[in-house]
C-alpha cells in the first residue's frame, strides 16, 4: 500500500496553477484590452479581452485534465494557440506603446526640431536672394552718399563743387528718380537735406509690397520656428519620461502644423524649387497605439525590442500551459511508469509467498 500511495497518479492539476493563471492572465487581460482599445473601442476591447482570457484559462485547465487522463493534447493546444494569437497582438501593441512611447516621441521631436531649423535657414536664404537687388541698390546709394558727404565736408574744398554735383546725379540715377534741387549756400544744411531726401526714397522703396512682405515673412518664420524649437527643447530637456509621454503628442502635432503652414507660405511666395525645396512635415507617430503602427515600427526600427516583446507577449499566456505540457506531463508519465513497476514487484512478491 505504501508503494502504491507513493506512485499514485495525480487526479487534478496542481492548485498553485490557478494562482499563476490569475496572475499572468490577469495582466494579459488588461494589456490585451489596452492593445485593442484603439481598434474596437475601450468597452468592446475589455469585453473581448475578458472572453479570450477566460477561454485561455479554461483551455489551460483542460490541458491539465487531458494530461492526467492520458488523452491527446493536439486539438486543445491548437485551439489554445489560435486564441493566444488574439491576446498576443493586443499584448504586443500595449507593451510596445507603453515601453517605447517616450523614445518614439523623443526621436520625432528631435526630427521636427531639425526640420524647423532647416525651414528657417532656407527661408532666410531664399528671401535674401529675392531682395538682393534692392539690398545691393541701397548699399550702392549709401556708398555714394558717403562719398558725397566726404566731398562736401572736405576741409580743403568744402561745399558742392563739380564732383559733389556729379555724385548727386549718380545717386538720383541709381534711385531711379530725381532729387529735389536744394540751395547750397549753406552746404551743411544742403547736405542734410539731400541725405534726408535719399533716406526717404529708400524707406519708400522698402515699403513696396513685395519687399515688405518678404522681410515680414522671413521675420515671421524666424519668430515662430524659434518659439516652437524652444517648446521642443523645454520638453526634451525636462528629463521626465512621463511628461514626454503625456505632452509629446501635442507638441509634435503643433510642430508639424507650424512647419507646414510656414513652409506653404514661403513656398507660395518664393515659387522657385532651386531656392526653396522643402517637403511637408509628417506626424510619423500619429498612429502610435494602433496595432499596425506598433508592429511596423517595432520590427522595422527596433527589431531586438520587437523580438523580446514578442516572447513576453506569448509567454504571459503560455507560461502555465507550457509548465503543464513539458513538466507536469513528464511527472505524470514518470509516476505512471514507476507505479506500473511497483505493481509488478508487488505481484511477484505475493506469488513467491504463495
Amino acid at each position: 500500500m505504501a508503494i502504491k500511495d507513493k506512485y499514485k497518479r495525480p487526479q487534478r492539476v496542481p492548485g498553485w496553477i490557478h494562482i499563476i493563471l490569475f496572475l499572468f492572465l490577469g495582466i494579459s487581460f488588461v494589456e490585451t484590452a489596452i492593445g485593442y482599445a484603439s481598434v474596437v473601442g475601450t468597452v468592446i476591447a475589455y469585453i473581448l479581452s475578458a472572453a479570450v482570457t477566460a477561454l485561455l484559462y479554461l483551455l489551460t485547465l483542460d490541458i491539465g485534465r487531458r494530461i492526467i487522463r492520458g488523452q491527446s493534447l493536439f486539438g486543445v493546444v491548437f485551439i489554445f494557440f489560435i486564441f493566444s494569437l488574439i491576446t498576443y497582438a493586443g499584448n504586443f501593441n500595449a507593451f510596445y506603446t507603453q515601453f517605447n512611447k517616450s523614445t518614439i516621441f523623443r526621436q520625432e521631436l528631435t526630427l521636427h526640431k531639425v526640420e524647423l531649423n532647416e525651414l528657417q535657414s532656407q527661408t532666410i536664404t531664399a528671401v535674401s536672394h529675392i531682395i538682393a537687388p534692392e539690398v545691393e541698390l541701397e548699399n550702392n546709394v549709401k556708398k555714394l552718399v558717403g562719398q558725397l558727404e566726404a566731398q562736401v565736408l572736405d576741409p580743403q574744398r568744402p561745399g558742392f563743387g563739380q564732383r559733389a554735383k556729379q555724385l548727386i546725379q549718380e545717386i538720383s540715377k541709381t534711385l531711379g528718380q530725381p532729387l529735389t534741387e536744394l540751395s547750397t549756400s549753406n552746404y551743411r544744411v544742403a547736405l542734410e537735406g539731400y541725405k534726408n531726401q535719399i533716406q526717404k526714397i529708400l524707406d519708400t522703396r522698402k515699403e513696396d509690397g513685395n519687399y515688405r512682405y518678404a522681410i515680414n515673412l522671413a521675420n515671421r518664420v524666424k519668430v515662430e520656428t524659434d518659439a516652437q524649437v524652444k517648446r521642443i527643447d523645454a520638453l526634451l530637456q525636462s528629463g521626465l519620461e512621463s511628461r514626454i509621454r503625456e505632452e509629446g503628442y501635442g507638441v509634435i502635432q503643433q510642430s508639424v502644423d507650424v512647419y507646414n503652414k510656414l513652409r506653404n507660405d514661403v513656398n507660395i511666395y518664393v515659387n522657385n524649387e532651386e531656392l526653396f525645396n522643402l517637403k511637408p512635415a509628417v506626424f510619423a507617430s500619429e498612429e502610435i497605439g494602433k496595432m499596425n503602427y506598433a508592429f511596423a515600427s517595432a520590427f522595422n526600427d527596433y527589431l531586438f525590442i520587437a523580438i523580446l516583446l514578442s516572447v513576453l507577449a506569448f509567454l504571459i499566456d503560455w507560461v502555465a500551459a507550457l509548465y503543464l505540457i513539458f513538466i507536469f506531463r513528464g511527472n505524470v508519465n514518470s509516476q505512471t511508469d514507476e507505479d506500473h513497476q511497483a505493481q509488478i514487484r508487488s505481484r511477484r512478491g505475493r506469488t513467491s509467498l504463495d
